[in-house]
């Protein structure tokens, strides 16, 4: 299973979603975290979050195109049996 996260700035709002899912999840799954250019501390926070794939891009392309990314990138099963 793939997860993808969109964040721009609010580094506070993103250690806790992430927290909540590394407490809660009870199946594996491939995070993937879209950075849509945050100017805070989002960038180093995401540093020491492992693993994780984070796409950072140079301005906001907010959520929808930030989603879209992060499915190209996906790599979780795409069907269950």
């Amino acid at each position: 299973m793939s997860v993808v996260v969109v964040v721009y700035n609010r580094a506070e709002l993103t250690f806790q979603c992430l927290r909540s899912l590394a407490v809660s999840a009870d199946v594996a799954f491939e995070l993937i975290v879209v950075d849509n250019a945050s100017s805070d501390e989002t960038a180093a926070l995401l540093e020491r979050v492992d693993p994780v794939t984070v796409i950072r891009n140079d301005t906001n392309l907010h959520f929808l195109r930030g989603c879209n990314q992060a499915a190209r990138a996906a790599r979780g099963n795409t069907c269950c049996s």
